[in-house]
């Protein structure tokens, strides 16, 4: 959930399967996953039907960006011990 959550601080939004590919994220976790962030309120998904095949679209809410933040500083300082 962490690593989600710090992947889209960066990315911004992705695709479910540029999480599968690119980020190596199995689909069954990850199904898993964005079913419990987006109860939590800390994703929203969207069509994007801009492209020949619509894709859905993972972003970050409000209170997933506060989190996703909260989330990097702790990693931060961790890191640097």
């Amino acid at each position: 959930m962490i690593r989600i959550l710090l992947i889209l601080e960066i990315e911004n939004k992705l695709n479910f399967q540029s999480f599968i590919d690119d980020k190596g994220i199995s689909s069954t976790t990850l199904y898993r996953t964005l079913a419990a962030l987006k109860e939590l309120d800390l994703i929203t998904m969207t069509v994007d039907k801009s492209r020949n095949h619509p894709q859905n679209v993972i972003s970050l809410t409000e209170k997933g960006k506060k989190v996703a933040k909260h989330l990097k500083e702790i990693e931060e300082i961790l890191g640097g011990e």
